[in-house]
């Protein structure tokens, strides 16, 4: 009976892991030959195509033969100082980069800083989308705790406090690995620390960061509990994965396919006998629901009514996601689609419309749709669809022209993410045994579980492949751990010949693809240069007040009362800007009549005055970098309702105060943008001719490096055959 059992289980795994291997294998030829479809500035992708992506891989591929040929083994002071330098990136990133808040993260940084100071006004935002409760109570009692040690400033605080909450749980993950394996852990720590594109989220205030830090935690928590040597052990690194995967799950829900991938893998292992699953499997669960009940009971506490028929259903969102006209991703129009209805009728609408746009699909095109959502959410792996405003304290830097740069950059190193995680489950899953099958189980179900979840169910969105992240850099590890040659001790002189001859076959393999890399390097930049020109308007955000509360639409603008003159504290331009962006569409001619509009500059006194029109938002103006205040004056007789005066939740997030005839208003801000707007290339020349250069000078050493080798490798091979 046990052994039919383990025979039922050991069949399950194995589905679950050939699963997995179908779900990498197409995220890789995606992110290898695809890009996000509808993303094209001036007609042109910003990402490089085909060929610079498969030369690039193999010059990283060549890297990885002379890995494995040595039998790499890290020097502590080498590997330590790599890993010191990229936290000093970190720094360097959080330091000199910011993005202003706006829609979602504008909501929920303000209110929780609201909360902080004890005002529980609740926006209908948060009525209609629920989901986003927990994430800002989380935020407001750690706004609530810097206050009390002095630190004010939420949009200062929170990109470190994601740095050093992501920073702790990769360290954290790395010592519950330890124990197990150093090499691993090693491995583990340098590829987690090296996904670049997870620390840029750091400066983006929701819940990515947050849900990421809990599952490494969770992985390294589960491994401590699969190595537990005492019963006292087990409950310790039981409860903390339990807590660790109910946290995840309560801030971020969609994390709940990754529960379930827990609970497979708890429930299949063999390692762990019937009682012990029971007991994990309970405490995990029951953990879950207890975090969530704790969240709903502090709903009374910060005055919060939710109203399920106000709640915005699942279905609208697996109905946008099926969209013909567009390849999943969120949409201006399927968001809103019937929102004046209560939940129940609205639900209704949506399932019959879901229901018309797969029968418009068909067969074929609902298989073509599959491509397109998995070609918008995993083809590029520096996910940057959120980053739009990102601007450097430091330079004024083309946010288009760094974007498009970096995201080129790191495609190979993803796509050898991919490929390692691919062939490392592919070729090895038959030797899995133990920790490494758990971790390899739990990884493979759950970024089936993500890949499922949303191409089939939800929309899809780049910065949604975060939390899969986690465990692909755990299977691309597990590639590299026990790698390494196999003694040749007791082989025959001609054991060791036909090895020595299978071996110069695949050496000489290795060099041929390094010369070719080198020589289709230049045909590739010929092709793609001609391919990317373009030019384009490209907006470096330098300045913002404000943001649009676009849930309560109108009931965001603020009435600008007659005789009264309207202007900010004075705020620092640290760049020159020539684009004044105001949202005065919702103004008539005789409103902009009344209207005086105009930027003071504070060094000599200059007034900037700006001619308002009704059909206008973007507005030319000539500002060098210096101090400046954003004047409003109603001359009129009559009040003026204006999104150019925005109320906030809070006086904690971006912009400077405003004052009404020299009085302070209280939650209000002047909403306006000011940038650098230039034509420019969409693909700088200069940028071009470095990613290639970058990836050509890798492939050239990494031929040298491996010629040097073969060199030495021979010559002491040709000795031991004289020995025999």
């Amino acid at each position: 009976m046990q052994q039919e059992e383990n025979e039922v289980k050991l069949r399950l795994s194995n589905i679950f892991y050939y699963i997995g291997i179908c779900v990498l294998a197409i995220i890789f030829l995606v992110a290898l030959v695809m890009d996000p479809l509808p993303i094209k500035i001036a007609g042109i992708s910003q990402n490089l195509g085909f060929s610079f992506r498969l030369l690039s891989l193999c010059t990283l591929l060549i890297w990885l033969v002379i890995v494995k040929k040595q039998q790499l083994r890290f020097q502590t002071s080498w590997y330590w100082l790599i890993i010191v330098g990229i936290i000093c990136l970190q720094l360097f990133f959080v330091l000199n980069f910011f993005r202003p808040v706006y829609t979602d993260t504008s909501y929920i940084v303000d209110m929780a800083a609201s909360l902080s100071h004890g005002s529980h006004d609740w926006p209908f935002y948060f009525i209609t989308y629920p989901n986003n409760y927990n994430i800002t109570v989380v935020w407001a009692i750690i706004f609530k705790v810097l206050s009390l040690v002095g630190i004010n400033s939420v949009q200062l605080a929170y990109p470190w406090i994601q740095l050093i909450a992501l920073d702790f749980s990769i360290l954290m993950f790395f010592w519950a690995i330890k124990i197990w394996s150093k090499s691993y852990a090693k491995w583990l720590l340098l590829l987690a620390l090296a996904y670049l594109p997870i620390f840029m989220y750091t400066i983006f205030p929701y819940n990515d960061i947050f849900s990421v830090s809990l599952l490494f935690l969770s992985i390294g928590f589960f491994v401590r509990y699969l190595l537990a040597h005492s019963l006292k052990q087990q409950f310790v690194y039981g409860l903390l994965l339990a807590f660790a995967m109910a946290a995840a799950v309560t801030i971020r829900q969609n994390t709940i396919v990754i529960l379930i991938a827990l609970l497979i893998t708890i429930s299949i292992l063999k390692s762990i006998s019937i009682k012990q699953k029971g007991i994990l499997i309970g405490v995990v669960v029951l953990s879950t629901l207890l975090f969530n009940f704790a969240f709903k009971t502090t709903q009374k506490h910060f005055n919060y009514h939710p109203q399920k028929q106000l709640v915005t259903p699942a279905i609208r969102y697996i109905n946008m996601s099926w969209n013909p006209a567009t390849s999943g991703e969120i949409d201006g129009n399927d968001a809103w689609r019937y929102a004046n209805l209560d939940k129940s009728k609205r639900s209704e609408l949506l399932t019959d419309e879901l229901k018309s746009r797969l029968k418009q699909l068909g067969p074929v095109g609902i298989i073509k749709h599959v491509i397109k959502k998995t070609a918008f959410m995993f083809s590029i792996g520096f996910p940057k669809q959120d980053m739009d405003g990102l601007s450097s304290h430091s330079t004024s830097i083309s946010t288009t022209t760094l974007f498009t740069f970096l995201s080129n950059f790191f495609q190979p190193i993803y796509l050898s993410y991919l490929l390692l995680a691919l062939l490392g489950v592919t070729f090895k899953v038959k030797n899995y045994d133990g920790i490494e099958k758990a971790l390899s189980l739990f990884s493979s179900l759950s970024i089936t579980g993500i890949f499922t979840f949303q191409i089939l169910l939800w929309e899809v969105r780049d910065r949604y492949v975060l939390p899969m992240l986690p465990f692909l850099i755990v299977l691309t590890a597990l590639f590299f751990k026990g790698q390494g040659r196999k003694k040749s001790d007791g082989q025959t002189f001609f054991q060791k010949l036909t090895a020595m001859i299978e071996k110069r076959k695949s050496e000489l393999i290795v060099s041929a693809i390094g010369i070719l890399v080198l020589l289709a390097f230049g045909l590739s930049y010929q092709q793609q240069n001609h391919q990317k020109k373009g030019i384009i308007e490209q907006t470096n955000v330098q300045y913002s007040s404000g943001y649009w509360r676009y849930a309560e639409g109108n009931q965001s603008s603020r009435l600008l009362q007659p005789a009264t003159t309207y202007q900010t504290a004075t705020f620092q331009l640290k760049h020159d800007a020539n684009d004044l962006t105001l949202n005065t569409n919702d103004l008539d001619q005789g409103a902009i009549d009344q209207l005086k509009v105009f930027l003071v500059n504070q060094s000599n006194g200059k007034q900037h005055k700006i001619q308002l029109t009704a059909t206008q938002t973007h507005y030319p103006v000539s500002l060098t970098e210096g101090a400046y205040r954003f004047v409003v004056k109603n001359i009129g007789q009559t009040d003026i309702r204006s999104a150019l005066l925005v109320s906030q939740l809070s006086n904690q997030i971006q912009g400077p105060a405003v004052f009404a005839n020299h009085h302070q208003l209280d939650k209000e801000r002047l909403y306006f943008t000011l940038s650098e707007v230039q034509k420019q290339p969409l693909f700088a020349k200069d940028a071009l001719r470095w990613l290639y250069a970058i990836y050509a000078i890798i492939a050239l050493i990494a031929l040298v490096i491996f010629w040097k080798i073969l060199i030495t490798n021979h010559h002491l091979e040709n000795k031991d055959l004289e020995q025999i």
